[in-house]
């Protein structure tokens, strides 16, 4: 099979500053995806799908070429597959082809290699079907409770819930947004938003941080030092 890798990192992030390239520990973010990548040693290509000069440059000062940047979906609206479809209709417009597609998000500092080869193992296992990196739930979501509008009010989302036990819930997992697969013919032609027959391939929650705020970037953070911290002790 043949594996084309994708990072979105697109510039103009409005709540952290230039977030695919925020420093972290030392090096830029989107750093840490492509080691990943690297070092899953599955991706025929790996491309980063950028629409500024100054990720392009980052990137590139990593010993990482950018061949082409986004000539569209700049915005903070614009939907995550649709960019991956774009970019692999300007791969096969270039001559370039793929038989799958791997998405690795570009503030993803807590995966690593080994995460991403498991994943796409499962993915072919399983008959190369949408495959989403998922993590449990730190509590049962049908039992959240909802703030009110003066932020202090609290009310059960699902009242027939609240009181059930934890163990007698549907068991519930939520998209890290850290890696996806997909074939290439879903890529193009399918509505990979509608979930049909897609899989999870878990991952533990302290890899599962989804980096959208500061106080997000702060939370992975810590669990990057108290990871590194627990590998040394174990030295």
């Amino acid at each position: 099979m043949s594996l084309l890798g994708i990072i979105p990192a697109r510039g103009g992030s409005q709540r952290i500053k230039n977030k695919n390239i925020v420093e972290f520990f030392g090096k830029p973010i989107i750093a840490y995806s492509l080691d990943a990548m690297r070092e899953a040693g599955i991706y025929d290509e790996i491309h980063v799908s950028t629409d500024t000069e100054r990720i392009r440059d980052v990137v590139t000062g990593l010993g990482h070429d950018v061949p082409f940047l986004r000539a569209e979906f700049h915005g903070d609206k614009d939907r995550l597959f649709d960019v991956a479809r774009w970019v692999l209709k300007t791969f096969l417009d270039r001559g370039a082809s793929f038989e799958d597609v791997g998405i690795v998000m570009s503030c993803s500092p807590l995966i690593d290699g080994g995460d991403l080869r498991e994943g796409y193992q499962h993915f072919l296992e399983h008959g190369r079907r949408p495959l989403f990196a998922v993590a449990e739930y730190p509590a049962p979501p049908q039992q959240a409770l909802l703030l009110g509008g003066d932020g202090s009010g609290i009310r059960p989302e699902r009242p027939d819930c609240f009181q059930l036990r934890s163990q007698d819930l549907p068991h519930a997992v939520f998209d890290t947004g850290a890696f996806y697969f997909f074939s290439a013919d879903d890529v193009l032609n399918a509505d990979l938003y509608q979930f049909e027959d897609s899989i999870g391939f878990p991952i533990g929650r302290e890899k599962a941080t989804d980096i959208n705020t500061p106080e997000d970037l702060e939370f992975a953070r810590v669990l990057f030092a108290g990871r590194n911290a627990l590998r040394k002790a174990a030295e």
